[in-house]
């Protein structure tokens, strides 16, 4: 049976019991957005105090000065022991970084004669930037030790996110670039140079259809320059190429290689240094090769077979450079840094070469007439043997 007081007690009871739930799930909302924002806070604060790797720019003790009797003169030039010593910090120089101070003994730190630190036994740091708006752009850092300061030390520094292995990295790769950049121009002008100055010859080496053409024409007015002096120039530009190239891959494939080990390039010094080096020796086993074949072409009575040999040998070289330069564009465009794919390179040119073989095979099938096996032991002297020997000391 309905009654007002009865209404009247339950609307009561129901309006306190929402009232409790609603106070209720704000505090407990207001709890949680208190740990949300103490727990940013203490994301933030870990933050800043954690300031990375700390890096030494400077050592600031060549610029210690000592008032002594009215008259600045430098540290060291004093043989009396200094409590105090002066140290002007030049405006602009040391921006971005902090001058950190630290002694054995209690001592104090002023910025142009106003006390602003003391520590015993510790390290204080001070922002550069922070003291010039705040002070003056012409800094004089003042360290006070009533023991002495010998064991003071007052340094720059900075701190970075980035280790040490990690910048050792960025710099390795900056002198690359920088190298490579350098050596790309000075082949471009040494090719130009090379046509310039005979177009004809150049262009009979760098003639790559002739390289895949099995009816060989008459390039007996080509073999006949081989052995100019400009052919000679042909043979540096493609042995400083070829260089360059392998010190490139060198340097993005892992150090699991006898020749590697020996050509990763520290500075662009350093990489024009092992380019020589590296140039040297390839044209050294260029000559070897080619003096290889000509010796064993008047062995095994086949004379004609040398020069056209040896011509498509050097163009053989130029096509693959033109193919491990185009993959490595490639690769520096696409930022691809897996060593797996720059020793893939190296594979890739060892399979051609193997492919070389056969091609010289059939090539040189129709210069002579000798049987198969005559031609094919002649190739294995000449070609399969050198090749496999190659790679196998260099690389594998």
């Amino acid at each position: 049976m309905y009654s007002p007081a009865i209404a009247q007690q339950v609307r009561i009871k129901d309006t306190q019991f929402f009232e409790q739930g609603v106070d209720g799930y704000i505090c407990e909302q207001k709890k949680r957005m208190m740990q949300l924002l103490l727990l940013l806070l203490t994301l933030n604060v870990a933050a800043e105090t954690t300031p990375g790797h700390r890096i030494l720019i400077s050592d600031l003790r060549s610029e210690w000065l000592v008032n002594q009797d009215g008259q600045w003169l430098h540290y060291d030039s004093v043989t009396a022991a200094s409590k105090t010593i002066y140290v002007p910090i030049p405006d602009g120089k040391y921006s971005g970084s902090k001058v950190e101070v630290f002694s054995p003994r209690k001592f104090s730190v002023w910025i142009n004669g106003k006390l602003i630190r003391q520590a015993s036994n510790d390290t204080v740091q001070l922002s550069i930037d922070s003291l010039q708006r705040r002070y003056s752009h012409q800094l004089t850092l003042g360290v006070f030790s009533e023991r002495g300061v010998e064991h003071t030390s007052v340094q720059v520094v900075t701190y970075s996110t980035t280790t040490p292995e990690m910048a050792e990295q960025l710099r390795k790769q900056g002198a690359l670039r920088n190298f490579s950049i350098l050596a790309i121009l000075f082949l471009g002008i040494f090719f130009v140079l090379m046509i310039q100055f005979n177009s004809r010859v150049t262009m009979d080496y760098f003639n790559l259809w002739r390289l895949f053409a099995l009816q060989e024409r008459d390039e007996t007015p080509v073999t006949g320059r081989m052995t100019s002096r400009f052919s000679f120039l042909v043979f540096i530009f493609i042995a400083m190429w070829s260089s360059l190239v392998l010190l490139i891959i060198f340097q993005h494939t892992k150090p699991n290689w006898i020749i590697i080990s020996d050509f990763l390039i520290t500075g662009v010094g350093d990489g024009f240094l092992k380019w020589g080096k590296l140039s040297a020796v390839l044209l050294a086993i260029f000559f070897l090769k080619s003096i290889l074949a000509f010796i064993l072409s008047a062995i095994y009575h086949f004379r004609e077979a040398a020069p056209l040999q040896v011509l498509n040998f050097f163009r053989l070289l130029i096509f693959l450079l033109v193919v491990v330069s185009a993959a490595l564009l490639f690769y520096f465009i696409f930022g691809t840094a897996d060593a797996g794919w720059y020793e893939g390179l190296i594979k890739l040119s060892a399979w051609l070469f193997g492919m070389w073989a056969i091609l010289v095979f059939l090539k040189l099938m129709s210069k002579g007439a000798f049987s198969v096996f005559h031609l094919f032991s002649y190739l294995c002297a000449s070609e399969f043997f050198p090749i496999i020997i190659i790679f196998q000391v260099l690389f594998f």
